[in-house]
């Protein structure tokens, strides 16, 4: 079968195929306490940071705009109300993201001069890229290894990520999983939306036979942007999702049919990442 006659699957990394999202919000979490000298609230800031980075609608985006969402919740934990401490403001950030600006640490390092704060955050990525470079290659989740193995022939996946590719192609060459996917895409190649729109430019799937297959809200969105039909990973319940992929859903994904399944899983993903912290109904009225 061409890769014109395939269905196209792109496919999120960091969540979905490799277990690492716990090892990396642990190092997002010393190099924010560290980098901004966060120790007075260190439990607070682990609070937060454990909502963005594995358990709400924020999870799996970009680490700038995770660190602005970190920053906008902090003050509202409730362990910070007691404690005199300036936190930190991110509106310098928000407003480089919102402006267009770069998405990798050069891109930050052009725009820093003379603003504190994103000279900081450019310290603060820098440490983080060190710390997520030291830990030990993750082996991938059993059940998405197999489903690529036995898959593969059958679609054409495409990697895209949020990441750096320097470390997605160290991560999926030492699985050995880079030999089933079709390209390796991370965050130099632009939003996840302008990597899947790419990635149907230069292998055609037929109508109806796009899929993208990810843990994080961003996905989802991606997917929508982009017309492709959305499968979710649930965080916590990979193998089981992974399991449902290959043995419930795979005969619409291959053959091209409208899959009925669709609202449902979008439902449970929702469901499983909200956008509240637990601690907001903690929150004087």
């Amino acid at each position: 079968m061409s890769h014109e006659q395939r269905p196209l699957i792109a496919l999120d990394s960091d969540g979905s195929v490799f277990p690492n999202m716990p090892l990396k919000f642990a190092a997002m979490r010393d190099a924010l306490i560290e980098v901004f000298e966060l120790a007075a609230v260190a439990a607070a800031a682990e609070d937060v940071v454990r909502f963005v980075n594995l358990n709400s609608r924020w999870r799996g985006r970009h680490r700038f705009l995770l660190l602005v969402k970190v920053f906008e919740l902090l003050p509202s934990h409730p362990a910070v109300r007691g404690v005199t401490i300036r936190l930190p403001d991110p509106s310098p950030l928000r407003a480089y993201l919102q402006e267009g600006g770069g998405l990798s640490d050069d891109a930050l390092a052009a725009a820093a001069g003379g603003k504190p704060f994103l000279s900081r955050t450019l310290a603060w990525s820098q440490s983080l890229s060190a710390r997520l470079a030291a830990i030990p290659p993750v082996t991938p989740v059993a059940e998405a290894e197999a489903a690529l193995r036995e898959l593969s022939a059958q679609a054409t996946w495409v990697v895209i990520s949020q990441a750096p590719s320097a470390q997605l192609v160290r991560e999926w060459t030492a699985a050995g999983l880079d030999r089933f996917v079709a390209a390796i895409w991370g965050s130099e190649a632009g939003s996840k939306e302008r990597q899947i729109a790419a990635a149907a430019g230069q292998w055609s799937p037929p109508a109806g036979a796009l899929f993208v297959v990810g843990d994080a809200y961003g996905d989802l969105e991606a997917a929508r942007k982009t017309g492709a039909a959305f499968i979710p990973i649930l965080p916590a319940r990979e193998a089981e999702s992974w399991r449902r992929l290959r043995d419930d859903l795979w005969p619409d994904i291959r053959d091209g049919r409208p899959p009925p399944w669709l609202d449902g899983l979008e439902r449970e993903f929702l469901v499983a990442l909200p956008e509240q912290p637990p601690w907001a109904s903690d929150e004087p009225g």
